[in-house]
C-alpha cells in the first residue's frame, strides 16, 4: 500500500520493540521526491486497518542492499533498535 504513493520509490517495513504491544511497525521509505513522514502515515492510515499501519517513518535516501541488490531487513532491524 506505502509502495501506491507516487512520491515512494521503495518502502521496507521492520517490526521494531513497543513497551505496549510488544512490536510495531516502522517504515523505512526512499523517496522519490519531497515526502513526510506525516503525509505516508496519513496515507496509510486511509487505506489500512489502524493496526496495519506503521507506528513510525523514517525517510531514507538510500536503503541498505545485500549482495543481490534485496534491501537489507536486518541492518534495518539492527539500525530500528536506536530509540527515534
Amino acid at each position: 500500500v506505502l509502495a501506491a504513493m507516487t512520491e515512494i520509490a521503495e518502502v521496507v517495513v521492520v517490526g521494531v520493540p513497543d513497551g505496549h504491544w510488544g512490536e510495531v511497525g516502522r517504515a523505512f521509505v526512499l523517496a522519490r521526491s519531497a515526502c513526510a513522514a506525516e503525509s505516508v502515515i496519513a496515507f496509510a492510515r486511509s487505506r489500512l486497518a489502524t493496526y496495519k499501519v506503521p507506528k513510525s517513518v523514517v525517510v531514507l535516501t538510500e536503503l541498505p542492499r545485500l549482495g543481490s541488490g534485496k534491501p537489507d531487513r536486518r541492518a534495518l532491524a539492527v539500525w530500528s533498535e536506536v530509540p527515534s
